[in-house]
């Protein structure tokens, strides 16, 4: 399977074929489907025509034209995001994650994008290939199986502390999550794993800390927390530090 099948964030797959070869009723199915089975799902859709997505005399409109951007509009049951600017796919991409953590983005054209495709019909494409067939039907389950795979993988994924150490016999925590998600291991395995999961990001990066570490920190962490006033029981913790640059030091 592509190391790039699974973004920063959530599963990204794309669709593509010739026009009319079903690529969107392909993607009707799987939504529906996907969706019935508690996987979070969202899509992007490839448009040609680049006056069609923006309502012509509505307020809006004219909001954009003004030069606001983006324009929200909200509704009592939706929310809509105009955004008045070429958009790559990339951060279309970011923006879903942001928006709505799903597990998987469907993406319906960008043939020549390199995220991996399932391919309807004998059109060349760029990026890996996950499954080619050459009808809707063909390829309905086989797209089922392979995405619900992958967010297993994934959801076990988040559960392991990424330290990649071998102690539960495998050489990384990605080939542990492929025996679990193939029934031969289970998740308790892994010998770094807490009951509390902690993460550090220090500049936005995440470190990497084994059980002991871990435990330490929640514990010490969760005792201050409820000795406060008002706090009882948290469910979870969350706590930024931003230091004064004179607080800062330089290699």
């Amino acid at each position: 399977m592509p190391e790039n099948l699974i973004g920063d964030d959530s599963l990204i797959i794309g669709v593509v074929g010739e026009s009319g070869a079903g690529k969107t009723s392909l993607i009707e199915s799987l939504v529906r489907e996907l969706s019935a089975r508690r996987v979070r799902v969202s899509s992007i859709k490839h448009v040609h025509d680049g006056n069609v997505l923006i309502p012509q005399g509505k307020d809006t409109t004219r909001h954009l034209l003004a030069g606001s951007n983006p324009v929200i509009g909200i509704s009592s049951n939706e929310v809509v995001i105009y955004i008045n600017d070429s958009y790559a796919l990339d951060n279309a991409i970011s923006l879903l994650n942001k928006i709505a953590s799903p597990d998987v983005i469907i993406v319906e054209g960008f043939k020549q994008s390199s995220i991996p495709k399932i391919v309807i019909g004998n059109i060349e494409v760029n990026g890996p290939v996950l499954l080619r067939c050459g009808s809707t039907e063909e390829c309905l389950q086989h797209c089922i199986n392979l995405i619900e795979r992958e967010v297993k993988r994934e959801r076990i994924l988040q559960k392991l502390p990424g330290l990649n150490c071998g102690k539960c016999g495998f050489p990384g925590c990605k080939d542990l999550a492929d025996a679990v998600v193939n029934g031969i291991e289970n998740i308790s395995t892994c010998k770094n794993r807490g009951e509390a999961k902690v993460k550090i990001l220090v500049n936005e990066d995440e470190v990497q800390i084994n059980k002991f570490v871990s435990e330490l920190v929640s514990n010490v962490i969760s005792a201050l927390v409820k000795s406060l006033k008002n706090v009882n029981n948290p469910g979870s913790i969350r706590i930024s530090i931003d230091f004064p640059e004179k607080m800062k030091t330089s290699d």
